[in-house]
């Protein structure tokens, strides 16, 4: 008898297959999404929805094959991903999204844009890696894009995030970080992403208060809000005047100090940066001799005042203009002193515009070009 129920049991467990299988050329495996603000035509339902969400996904049984790119109207991911099926013969799968671009309009609100935050947090088959981007334009018109270099769209903004270290004016992307920063204090900066004829070009970003958008922070202020933030091991692209030449230095910075000095009127914070610079070229024949003591020191003391200048046009940006705490000063005061910290929590919006905040910069070059 137990013979007869164990040969039973092994044909029902031969037999048994997954109910909700789906093959895997029936997927369109979705690698960017676009999110934009609709705007209802006269002719249009009242229904029809409040986003435009663009998909798009690789045709699999074409080798090295164009992205497949797909619209539809609605109110949230998780509807439109299902009601795509009356328009596709694919089932939509989120799994492998990499990007997802989302329209500032959609940023300018609020209501809509936490709206979005939200389906993008609970969607179970999206992970805490995928880039969340800001477009000044149409997020659509990003995902058409059909760069040169990489059929596959979502790969390719994906694989430069990436390599962000590397590349001194990218914020971090990754939808876990934002969220984080938004669970924590409602501000947080996002990455400006924005087309090109076969390429998309990420730099600089959109500050975050409160859940709505406050401006675009430019490249070379991104730059510095990454050195004084301690997230960047690179500086490049800088360059200072010499004798009414343009000296490019690399920059490699070191972790930064932070300090707090109190006083009985105002909160006032020290950021101390350290760097280690090369020197990447001069001007050909020139008459200096670039090796001297003298030659090295005008060029730190030259890129330290240039630095410094634009550290503290960023915060004083920051500070004055956007008024939202993306240095992470609060998170400073929170681990460090936190007595402090207690006593300015609620009020921290009104007071974070009104603090002092000075930078000191130190620069050693370490280099002089590769030749003599």
């Amino acid at each position: 008898m137990h013979k007869k129920m164990i040969i039973f049991l092994s044909i029902a467990l031969l037999l048994t297959g997954c109910w909700d299988k789906v093959e895997i050329d029936e997927r369109a495996h979705i690698s960017a999404l676009g999110i934009d603000r609709y705007t209802p035509g006269p002719d249009d339902e009242e229904t029809v929805g409040r986003h435009i969400f663009t998909f798009a996904f690789p045709e699999l049984k074409k080798e090295g094959a164009k992205d497949v790119v797909i619209s539809s109207v609605g109110d949230n991911l998780y509807s439109v991903s299902r009601i795509m099926a009356s328009r596709s013969n694919k089932e939509f799968f989120l799994g492998h999204l990499r990007t997802v671009v989302v329209g500032v309009d959609i940023a300018k609100n609020p209501a809509d844009f936490r709206h979005i935050l939200d389906g993008i947090e609970n969607n179970e088959f999206l992970s805490r890696r995928v880039v969340l981007a800001l477009t000044e334009g149409s997020a659509a018109e990003i995902i058409k894009v059909v760069p040169a270099m990489e059929n596959k769209l979502g790969e390719f903004i994906a694989e430069i995030f990436r390599r962000s270290d590397r590349i001194p004016r990218i914020v971090g992307g990754s939808a876990g970080d934002i969220l984080r920063d938004l669970h924590e204090s409602g501000n947080t900066i996002i990455p400006k992403i924005v087309p090109g004829k076969a390429d998309v070009k990420v730099a600089g970003g959109g500050i975050i208060n409160n859940f709505k958008f406050k401006g675009w922070l430019g490249e070379v202020e991104t730059a510095h809000l990454l050195v004084l933030k301690g997230e960047t091991k690179c500086l490049c692209g800088m360059s200072v005047k010499h004798k009414g030449f343009d000296i490019p230095v690399a920059l490699r910075p070191k972790k930064p100090r932070i300090s707090l000095i109190e006083d009985k009127d105002n909160i006032k914070i020290l950021i101390e940066v350290e760097m280690e610079g090369d020197v990447r070229q001069t001007y050909f024949e020139t008459d200096e001799d670039t090796l001297k003591s003298s030659f090295v020191s005008e060029i730190e003391q030259e890129m330290v005042e240039a630095t410094k200048q634009r550290a503290m046009d960023t915060i004083n940006k920051i500070q004055k203009e956007f008024e939202t705490d993306v240095l992470g000063i609060n998170k400073y005061l929170r681990q460090s002193h936190y007595k402090l910290w207690k006593e300015v929590e609620r009020d921290w919006q009104d007071i974070f515009p009104n603090i002092d905040i000075d930078v000191n910069i130190d620069i050693k070059i370490r280099r002089i070009g590769l030749v003599r």
